[in-house]
């Protein structure tokens, strides 16, 4: 039997979507030799989407805004996922 894991916050969940929607365009940039990436984690939702996002910017914020965090929190759930959030 396991202890009960806490629920990770709509702020942490969130981040994570975004991160998640992001990758590809992460990973391109950490393809480039002359790329500045330190820290790109480190910043926030706007500064992120701002370097890194473009011209979807927009969409991800719509995207991000109209996701249904207590549905996501229920399907990791049942893939047996457990979130975890970095306290701060």
């Amino acid at each position: 039997m396991s202890a009960a894991q806490p629920e990770t916050c709509d702020a942490c969940l969130r981040r994570a979507f975004l991160v998640a929607a992001l990758a590809p365009r992460i990973a391109g940039l950490l393809e480039r030799p002359r790329a500045r990436v330190a820290g790109l984690l480190a910043l926030s939702e706007s500064d992120l989407l701002a370097a890194v996002a473009g011209s979807h910017a927009a969409r991800l914020v719509e995207d991000l805004d109209r996701r249904d965090f207590a549905g996501e929190r229920v399907r990791l759930a049942n893939a047996a996922v457990h979130a975890a959030a970095r306290a701060g």
